[in-house]
C-alpha cells in the first residue's frame, strides 16, 4: 500500500456514489422519517469513506505508524482530487461534504491522539489540505 493507491481508492469510492441513491433514501411519504437532501448526501459520503477511516483506526490501534502515515494523507489526497476534479452529478449535490467529513475525522483524531507519530501525521494532512 502506498499513499497514491489509497488516494485512487478514495477517489473511486467517491465518484462511484450515484445520485440515484438520494432518491432511494427514506422520505416522508413512505415512512415516518424524513431525511433532508443535505443530510442524505453527507450520509452517502460518510458511508463511502467509512471503510478508509476504519482502516486508519486499525493502523492506529496496532501502532502501525508507517501505514498510518500513508493512509491518512492518501485519504486526504483522494478527497481533494474528488473535490477539484470529480465530475459526477452527485458532486453537484454534495460539493464539500467529503472535505467536511475529513475535517470532522481529523478533529476527532486530534482529540484522541497522544502519540507523537500520530500528531505528526495529522499535521502533515492539515498542511496538505492547506496547500
Amino acid at each position: 500500500m502506498n499513499e497514491d493507491n489509497v488516494a485512487d481508492d478514495v477517489y473511486r469510492a467517491l465518484i462511484s456514489i450515484g445520485v440515484e441513491g438520494l432518491w432511494n433514501r427514506p422520505s416522508g411519504s413512505k415512512c415516518f422519517c424524513y431525511v433532508e437532501l443535505v443530510e442524505a448526501t453527507y450520509e452517502m459520503v460518510e458511508e463511502a469513506l467509512e471503510p478508509f477511516a476504519e482502516q486508519l483506526w486499525k493502523y492506529r490501534k496496532l501502532a502501525m505508524f508507517s501505514e498510518m502515515k500513508k493512509a491518512g494523507p492518501g485519504l486526504a489526497k483522494g478527497i481533494l482530487k474528488f473535490t477539484s476534479e470529480g465530475q459526477t452529478e452527485f458532486k453537484e449535490w454534495a460539493p464539500d461534504d467529503a472535505l467536511e467529513w475529513l475535517g470532522g475525522l481529523l478533529m476527532e483524531w486530534e482529540k484522541e491522539c497522544k502519540d507523537v507519530s500520530e500528531k505528526e501525521c495529522i499535521r502533515e494532512i492539515n498542511q496538505f489540505l492547506e496547500g
